[in-house]
């Protein structure tokens, strides 16, 4: 008699045991990895790398004439509905402090058109891409700190510094950004919805709550007027920087956007390091530097 075979037995899945371990394993590396992020020495570059490519999108998208819409059916002279036109390319930064995971880090492209819907010189605005946030611990800094923006009932930006901090005169306006008001305002409303002259204080703001498709003919239209484009509809106040069809600077003057290393304090971010910041520079041309050097922010320097 040959001598009996072996037995094989195949393994078929994971036992329990191998199971828990797995899971055990894929819950302290994610702890350790939210525990690296939260303190990521790279995260105000990486906000600053972040922001650079949104302005940098929004340029291309500008040169492209990117999201531009063909005429619905029906739309007619008669009617006057007509075919978009007048197109403005944003980079909109919320400023809403009820909301401390996305106040001064949420960021968004929009945008807006002329030529749709009843009012043919009405801007309609909406989103091609989903809203981005800043990484964890890096804001947005503002022109105004604790000021009013000017808009009708905007929100104060509620940024404050820590207590004993010597920044002040040029130190400290070398780390606020600055966002000139526009060069072209054709077409735009100044007021309740849209703020268009900043001072040393404020800064081009608009009330906008972001949507993926103008729907035509629904409130999901947000147009440039008050009766539409209202923080009723759910809208927020956003700081915003704007390109032209040709992607150039749509603002008198360069734009210097400043990020710093703070804290959420519930309703007012602290600043914890005023003396950490990475700016965003977006020049006359439409050209995109990033910086840390102060003598690129001094606003006397409107190339």
């Amino acid at each position: 008699m040959s001598p009996a075979a072996p037995i094989v037995r195949s393994r078929r899945g994971f036992t329990l045991i191998e199971l828990l371990i797995v899971v055990a394993v894929i819950i302290l590396i994610a702890t350790m990895m939210l525990g690296i992020r939260a303190s990521n020495p790279d995260a105000l570059s990486n906000g600053q790398r972040m922001m650079g490519d949104m302005l940098r999108i929004a340029r291309v998208q500008a040169q492209m004439n990117r999201a531009a819409m063909p005429m619905p059916d029906g739309y007619s002279l008669a009617t006057k509905k007509w075919a978009p036109t007048n197109f403005r390319y944003r980079l909109l930064i919320k400023c809403d402090p009820t909301d401390p995971d996305t106040h001064l880090r949420e960021m968004v492209l929009v945008v807006g058109f002329t030529g749709i819907g009843a009012s043919v010189n009405n801007y309609v605005w909406f989103s091609p891409e989903p809203a981005v946030r800043l990484p964890p611990g890096v804001f947005f800094v503002p022109p105004n700190l604790n000021a009013t923006n000017g808009m009708a009932s905007s929100p104060n930006p509620a940024v404050t510094l820590p207590s004993g901090t010597s920044l002040s005169g040029t130190a400290l306006t070398t780390r606020l950004s600055m966002i000139p008001r526009l060069g072209d305002t054709t077409g735009l409303v100044a007021g309740t919805n849209e703020y268009l002259a900043p001072t040393s204080v404020q800064a081009p703001m608009m009330l906008y709550r972001p949507i993926f498709s103008p729907l035509i003919g629904t409130t999901e239209v947000y147009y440039n007027t008050a009766s539409v484009h209202t923080a009723a509809n759910g809208a927020k106040y956003w700081y915003y920087v704007e390109l032209g069809p040709d992607g150039t600077n749509n603002h008198l003057g360069k734009v210097v956007l400043v990020l710093a290393e703070g804290m959420n304090t519930g309703g007012s971010v602290l600043l914890t390091a005023p003396d950490k910041f990475a700016g965003i520079l977006l020049r006359r041309n439409g050209d995109i530097s990033l910086t840390t050097d102060t003598d690129d922010f001094e606003s006397a320097s409107l190339k």
